[in-house]
């Protein structure tokens, strides 16, 4: 839901960047607009820092997208945590 002071720009270069840094890691996306591809970018960066083990905290997760809500960053971490306990959807 896009709300006065959300700023996608930022966002949208960081979520660029991430796709090309790792291709094929977000998975299926089920939303074309643009916040579904900045809120699947983000949930593939939080899965990236759990699996480094360093994983990002609410604020640096909503930052890195142009987010102040940390209620939007806290929705990615749990997306991004029931994507790795049911694993990848195979879209048949």
């Amino acid at each position: 839901m896009a709300g006065a002071g959300q700023a996608s720009e930022p966002g949208r270069n960081t979520a660029d960047q991430m796709a090309d840094q790792a291709p094929g890691s977000l998975g299926p996306l089920t939303a074309v607009s643009p916040d579904g591809y900045i809120n699947a970018v983000a949930v593939a960066a939080y899965r990236a820092s759990l699996q480094a083990g360093r994983p990002l905290s609410e604020r640096k997760l909503a930052g890195q997208f142009g987010k102040t809500s940390r209620r939007w960053a806290r929705n990615r971490m749990a997306e991004a945590r029931q994507n790795l306990v049911s694993g990848p959807r195979s879209w048949q």
